[in-house]
């Protein structure tokens, strides 16, 4: 592979949860990651386009080399096909009518590109064919905001190239170069260095599988179907997995396909500055960037260069044009009547719920003479009595609720009429009672009274004083309450 000494490339791996960007050069025979990056994309706030300007300001990424991105694997659909030559030009030529057929696509919708092609008798040709929509195009590039890239290719053969790229003895015999990534595991099937399949599967590799069988059962079942026999130890599986070597895979499938299977090092033969780590997973990046490098020299496709297709006349795009348009009035006329009527529903609605919930606003609270804002009010009412609640809540901790306390306090005046209580406090382990009597022997005895209810562990009489008016005594009284759990264990 020749690359222009100094030349440099980017590639770029955006994945629906993940961007991963390479930028490398060459010097001599030495391939050079120059700069690496990968970040994830779970949030709902990571925007790919906030990454894009991200790379050159705070990474170091030079926008002014070749840039490569690569289309998501769920997008691009391969198919291979034996046509005629003249079909074969035609599609070359960037006309898809003949796969309408053979793509899950609409021709006007559809980029496709040849990947390789071998002959056949009859003037036939076996063909492996890309094909991908414009909008997911549109929408792959509009990802990389300011950056413009010079091809846009499949991950497919960004997979193949950086195990070319890593392992040269690749181009020599039957190869199956394997990727397992979130979404898809991606399957290239190489004769002599010429991607002859490519099979793209959607994958879950969080789901509950014997994940090393079902990639075995695929390799083993599209062998044998791309070379007419099964596989065999004459050929090599090379496998790009995960964040960390697969070794352990790599083993299992060595048993199961009886053949050797290489977990793909992205930097065995590429270079890597010290100051820069290495993640495994960079290998998409790191083979759309060795395609920036040398276009000629390595294998892919690139949507970008593909042609308009069949060009249509400019009476056919007016004719187009003015029923677009025709369609547009008419949906929006539609529009604005359906949303007239809607608002018109929502008003009437909203005006009967109104009613309502002032009905049942006046039935609940009767008392409330101005209605400002029913719910407000509701919510105010039901804090006041969530407060209550929770007050008289504390209070049952005590040994008896207020009423009984205040019951029991009401029984130990018998015969103490004079006695009368100006001030009254219950909380959750203590009563505290202000008071007044004719003379201090009737406070001491009816400490005395209270000492003697059960429940009440203190009562404590704080210097009575003699009003020298009235002559009425002034007093204080507290009341230590016992607990519920204390009396429980008091019993026990």
């Amino acid at each position: 592979m020749k690359i222009l000494m100094g030349k440099r490339a980017i590639g770029i791996d955006i994945g629906p949860h993940h961007i991963r960007a390479v930028q490398m050069t060459q010097d001599g025979d030495r391939l050079i990651a120059e700069r690496v990056f990968a970040a994830p994309m779970r949030r709902s706030t990571d925007q790919p386009s906030d990454i894009m300007h991200s790379l050159a300001s705070r990474h170091g990424f030079d926008w002014r080399a070749d840039v490569a991105v690569a289309m998501p694997a769920g997008s691009v659909f391969y198919r291979d096909l034996a046509v005629q030559t003249q079909v074969l030009e035609q599609i070359r030529h960037g006309d898809v009518t003949p796969l309408a057929e053979s793509m899950p696509i609409p021709t006007d919708q559809m980029i496709a590109q040849i990947c390789s092609q071998r002959p056949l008798a009859d003037d036939r040709h076996s063909i492996l064919v890309a094909a991908t929509t414009r909008t997911d195009l549109e929408d792959q590039l509009n990802l990389l905001a300011h950056v413009h890239p010079k091809l846009v290719d499949a991950e497919a053969f960004a997979i193949w190239n950086a195990v070319l790229g890593n392992y040269a003895q690749a181009q020599a015999g039957r190869v199956v170069a394997a990727c397992v990534e979130a979404s898809h595991l991606t399957l290239v099937f190489t004769q002599d260095g010429q991607v002859t399949f490519v099979r793209s599967i959607p994958w879950n590799a969080g789901a509950d599988q014997d994940t090393t069988d079902i990639l075995a059962d695929s390799i083993q079942v599209t062998f044998q179907k791309v070379f007419g026999g099964p596989i065999d130890g004459a050929s090599t599986v090379y496998l790009v997995a995960g964040e960390a070597a697969p070794e352990a895979a790599c083993q299992m499938l060595r048993q199961s396909l009886g053949c050797p299977v290489t977990a793909v090092d992205p930097f065995a033969k590429v270079v890597v500055p010290a100051d820069q780590s290495g993640p495994a997973e960079i290998a998409i990046a790191m083979g759309l960037a060795i395609r920036a490098l040398a276009p000629r020299q390595t294998h892919g496709v690139d949507f970008l260069a593909v042609g308009t297709g069949v060009k249509r006349s400019k009476a056919t795009l007016r004719r187009e044009m003015a029923l677009c348009g025709t369609l547009i009035c008419a949906i929006g006329m539609v529009w604005l009547i359906g949303l007239w009527t809607q608002f018109s529903c929502l008003e009437s609605h909203y005006s009967r719920i109104k009613g309502q919930m002032t009905d049942l606003f006046r039935k609940t609270l009767p008392e409330e003479r101005h209605i400002v804002s029913p719910l407000a009010q509701v919510q105010q009412r039901l804090d006041r009595f969530q407060r209550d609640y929770r007050s008289l809540t504390e209070l049952q901790r005590t040994e008896a609720s207020p009423m009984v306390i205040m019951d029991r306090l009401g029984a130990t005046r018998q015969d103490l009429a004079d006695v009368l209580i100006h001030d009254l406090l219950i909380t959750a382990d203590q009563v505290r009672l202000k008071g007044s009597c004719r003379s201090f022997e009737q406070v001491y005895q009816w400490q005395r009274r209270l000492e003697a209810i059960q429940g009440f562990t203190k009562v404590q009489v704080e210097q009575p004083t003699r009003d020298g008016q009235t002559g009425q005594v002034s007093f204080t009284i507290l009341i230590g309450l016992t607990k519920e759990q204390e009396q429980d264990h008091d019993r026990t």
